[in-house]
């Protein structure tokens, strides 16, 4: 279901949520970040699976996706082109020229 952003995050919904998308620039992304900062806690697993390869036009390993699937209770938090700051990405990957940052927290 598509709604507003920042009136998900600031209502009960995001408990109901599994899946956040955000696709803000960096002053929205910094205000985003103190919203969900007041309403989340961040999981601090291990954030990146490096393997020197930006994975351009890539898809996630099967790693990648048994670890996010272990988190299935949790929100998953997906950002394009910027970093939530103050936050640690579980995965960060690059495709095409696009940074994406998936983040996981617990309500």
């Amino acid at each position: 279901q598509k709604k507003d952003v920042f009136e998900v995050a600031k209502s009960s919904a995001l408990s109901d949520a599994d899946v956040i998308v955000m696709y803000l620039f960096r002053d929205a992304m910094q205000e985003m970040s103190n919203i969900l900062n007041d309403r989340l806690l961040p999981c601090h697993r291990p954030t990146k699976f490096d393997d020197g390869d930006d994975n351009v036009g890539g898809e996630f390993s099967d790693e990648e996706i048994f670890k996010l699937r272990d988190f299935c209770s949790a929100v998953k938090i997906v950002c394009v082109g910027f970093a939530l700051p103050l936050w640690k990405p579980f995965l960060e990957r690059k495709y095409g020229g696009i940074r994406i940052y998936v983040y996981v927290a617990e309500r």
